[in-house]
């Protein structure tokens, strides 16, 4: 789109947002629900019609930038340097920002810039400057270079702030991220979590490789707040936003199931490759339900102190059904446990000449009968008797 054609663009998009959208609704009055209503495709054409002129198709972007700050310090065009601040989740004071900008005055150009991911840059720094400047206070509290988990972290206003959050929100997003941080304090690459209080979504938790957005629910028959927890949101080349992965998770558990998914990443992920790039490369490769079940089961694991977890490998990689995926991570648990696989091979597609595997519980008489109960059906030979979708096991899962 050419730069004279913008304006008029979004005056037609507002026409058509004030005549078709859900003004009636409070909840719902947001450009995303008619979007959602009604397809991308109709509001275009909606909007052509309203501002009386077509416009060209998206093209191929040409210049893709990686989402997400940079950080540590940026030279820039004139040859001095911009230094990375991280605020997380954005909390600043006062007394900081007045401490930064003296800092920006004294050593660099008197110019601080905001980024999308609630951080900013001190720049017009020269190199001779940049240990002085990183030697003042404020930078020891604000670092230069944080965690993964910190660099590129947004969180919104939440319930202190704002009338709509349902959770505490920033508060939330900084003690999972130095919770990850401790986990994980040598893991290179960029995860942009951005997490959103509620619905509307102010935090983007579409846009990050891991979104939050606060919820209500109840569990066990009382209410509980927490988290739906979305993934591979993308911002490089062409934006997309991510899927929803885990519903009505409480807050004090996101952590931990969050963690599994890290694990992962830290374990295959090539050197310095972002999640983004990871879940182009791997977790496409693999059905969200499959994704889902690896973190709850690993998570339950740990909670039961049984001494097994399933991974991302061959076994479920590439994959054409959920039901191979089940028989995939049924293998690995059997393996594990027993330390012998089940079958000579690890495709569903070539044991129908192999005998039926021993009972899990013959071998390990020390797990759980459930738990052995539901890995002898993710592996079963007779495709009659075997899981088929993930949803099966769920309940299945909650009596171990």
């Amino acid at each position: 789109m050419l730069g004279d054609e913008v304006p008029p663009f979004f005056e037609a998009l507002g026409k058509v947002f004030k005549k078709y959208g859900f003004r009636d609704s409070r909840s719902r009055n947001r450009l995303k629900y008619l979007i959602d209503a009604v397809g991308i495709d109709e509001i275009i054409k909606a909007v052509e019609i309203e501002g009386g002129r077509r416009y060209q198709k998206k093209g191929v972007t040409q210049t893709p930038v990686q989402g997400g700050d940079k950080t540590g310090k940026v030279q820039l065009k004139n040859g001095t340097f911009a230094l990375h601040m991280v605020v997380p989740s954005g909390i600043f004071s006062g007394t900081a920002m007045i401490q930064t900008a003296e800092v920006s005055k004294e050593f660099g150009s008197g110019e601080l810039r905001l980024t999308v991911e609630q951080n900013l840059y001190v720049v017009g720094i020269p190199e001779e400057n940049i240990g002085k400047a990183l030697s003042q206070p404020v930078f020891q509290q604000y670092k230069n270079k944080h965690s993964v988990f910190f660099s590129d972290l947004i969180a919104c206003a939440g319930t202190e702030h704002c009338p709509f959050g349902v959770i505490p929100n920033k508060p939330d997003a900084i003690q999972m991220a130095d919770y990850l941080t401790k986990k994980f304090p040598h893991l290179e690459g960029k995860v942009r979590m951005y997490w959103s209080a509620c619905q509307k979504g102010c935090g983007i938790h579409g846009l990050g490789d891991i979104g939050f957005v606060g919820v209500k629910f109840r569990k066990d028959g009382k209410p509980v707040t927490g988290v739906d927890i979305h993934f591979g949101g993308t911002v490089t080349k062409e934006s997309e936003e991510g899927k929803l992965l885990i519903k009505n998770v409480p807050l004090e558990e996101a952590k931990f199931l969050v963690e599994e998914l890290i694990t992962e990443y830290s374990k295959l992920k090539k050197d310095k490759e972002t999640f983004e790039e990871f879940y182009s490369r791997i977790l496409t490769r693999i059905s969200k339900e499959a994704v889902k079940f690896l973190m709850k089961f690993n998570y339950l694991m740990k909670k039961k102190k049984i001494p097994v977890r399933v991974e991302i490998n061959e076994t479920v990689l590439g994959r054409f059904s959920e039901e191979e995926e089940i028989f995939g991570f049924g293998f690995q648990i059997y393996r594990k446990l027993t330390g012998k696989a089940p079958y000579s091979r690890s495709n569903i597609l070539e044991i129908y000449d192999e005998p039926k595997p021993e009972s899990l519980k013959k071998l390990k008489p020390d797990i759980p009968a459930k738990l052995s109960e539901i890995v002898m059906k993710m592996i079963e030979k007779s495709p009659e008797k075997r899981f088929k979708v993930f949803t099966e096991i769920e309940q299945h899962i909650k009596e171990i």
